[in-house]
C-alpha cells in the first residue's frame, strides 16, 4: 500500500469539487489542507465513507501528523458501503498496553513504550499500534516513536516499524500473516 494509491482511493469517492479542491491542495504541497478537505468532503451530504478507507484515511493522517486533529472527525464521517468487505477497522479510544515483550528487550524499564492499539485486521485479529514514550508529566506524545505489529496471545508474532514506516506497516497489516516461520521480529526499529 503506497500513499499514493490512498490519496486516490479517498478522492475517488468525493464529489468532483471537493476532490479537485484536495488534489489542487496537494499539488502545491499542502498535503495537511488536503486532508482536512478530504475528511469535511465525507462529512457532507451524500458522502459514505468505508471502514476500510476510514482506516487509511487515519493512517493518511497520522503520517501528516494530524491525526489527532481530524480523528473525531473521520469517527463522525458515515459509513458507507465497500466495494469489498471491509478487513480493517479503527480500534476506538483505548489504553495504553506494555510493548509484547520480544520487540521491548528485557528489563522493565519506567520509559519503555507503550503502544496505543490503533488499527485491526478482521480477517487475522493482528492489530497495528502507535509505540509512544511517556512524557515526563504523564502523557503520550501525539507523534508515534514507532509503530508495533501483533498478534495479541503470540508475541513471537510481533514487528516493529520505524517512524517512518507507517505506509509499510498498514502494507503488512493488509498481508496475510505467514502460515509457517512466523513473522519477521525486528527488535528495534530502522533508523
Amino acid at each position: 500500500m503506497t500513499e499514493e494509491t490512498l490519496w486516490r482511493s479517498a478522492t475517488a469517492l468525493l464529489p468532483p469539487d471537493d476532490a479537485r479542491a484536495a488534489l489542487e491542495c496537494r499539488g502545491i504541497g499542502e498535503q495537511e489542507a488536503a486532508l482536512r478537505l478530504i475528511v469535511a468532503g465525507f462529512l457532507g451530504p451524500g458522502a459514505a465513507l468505508g471502514e476500510t478507507l476510514r482506516a487509511e484515511l487515519s493512517v493518511l493522517t497520522e503520517a501528516w501528523g494530524i491525526r489527532e486533529e481530524l480523528a473525531a472527525d473521520l469517527a463522525r464521517c458515515a459509513g458507507g458501503p465497500e466495494a469489498e468487505p471491509s478487513t480493517l477497522r479503527l480500534i476506538g479510544t483505548a489504553d495504553a498496553v506494555a510493548l509484547p515483550r520480544p520487540a521491548a528487550g528485557g528489563g522493565c524499564a519506567p520509559e519503555e513504550p507503550v503502544v496505543v492499539p490503533w488499527i485491526t485486521c478482521l480477517c487475522c485479529t493482528r492489530i497495528l499500534g502507535r509505540a509512544h514514550r511517556r512524557e515526563w508529566w504523564g502523557d503520550l506524545p501525539f507523534l508515534a516513536e514507532h509503530y508495533v505489529l501483533h498478534t495479541p496471545g503470540d508475541p513471537a508474532r510481533t514487528r516493529v516499524f520505524g517512524c517512518d514506516e507507517v505506509f509499510e506497516a498498514l502494507g503488512e497489516l493488509r498481508r496475510p500473516p505467514r502460515q509457517s516461520g512466523g513473522d519477521t521480529v525486528r527488535l528495534t526499529p530502522s533508523p
